[in-house]
């Protein structure tokens, strides 16, 4: 209710040592400037709302300026089903999902392997294009000559039945790849 942080994951950790518009201070989310922080307790406020009228499905979405980029970091804030305190009382909770436009889309090359039948090397190639490489700066990046790098482009496009890099990056990342975070594996 008061953007006390209740718990995080290892990315939310990160972003809060960057302290690019993220900061936990006295245990509460502190959001960009003052302004902005006024701006999300509002919002947060919507949600507490929409929480104590058993509405799951409310969410809303607040941009954050960062002083290094045009795009900033977006967040996405929906309410959570009531956990009890110890008193018996029910508290309101929420999600935020936080997206950085910086950061490589994460997905685990052995993530990818289970899901669409690549080979490791497939794997790499197609992460590279997910983040946005050209196949040329892909396989610059790979130490692999262009026309290899096509053969497992071709082969990739096969295994997923897509014709365009396009549609395999759009096919990638709407897949529960990107949800798998970095793995040890292949």
């Amino acid at each position: 209710r008061n953007a006390r942080v209740l718990r995080k994951n290892h990315a939310a950790e990160g972003l809060l040592k960057e302290r690019r518009g993220l900061s936990q201070v006295g245990g509460a989310l502190q959001v960009g400037d003052n302004q902005e922080n006024r701006a999300f307790r509002n919002l947060l406020e919507d949600v507490m709302e929409a929480h104590r009228r058993f509405e799951p499905g409310f969410v809303r979405a607040f941009r954050i300026a960062d002083s290094g980029s045009v795009t900033g970091l977006g967040l996405l804030v929906r309410p959570l089903p009531p956990i009890e305190s110890s008193d018996g009382s029910s508290n309101p909770t929420a999600a935020i999902f936080v997206s950085d436009p910086h950061q490589p889309r994460q997905a685990p090359s052995d993530i990818l392997i289970d899901l669409f039948g690549f080979t490791p090397a497939e794997s790499k190639l197609a992460l590279r294009l997910v983040n946005g490489l050209t196949l040329d700066e892909a396989s610059e990046e790979l130490g692999i000559s262009r026309n290899t790098a096509k053969s497992h482009l071709s082969s990739v496009f096969s295994k997923t039945g897509v014709a365009r890099q396009t549609q395999l990056i759009q096919l990638i990342l709407n897949s529960v790849a990107t949800l798998g975070g970095e793995t040890k594996g292949r």
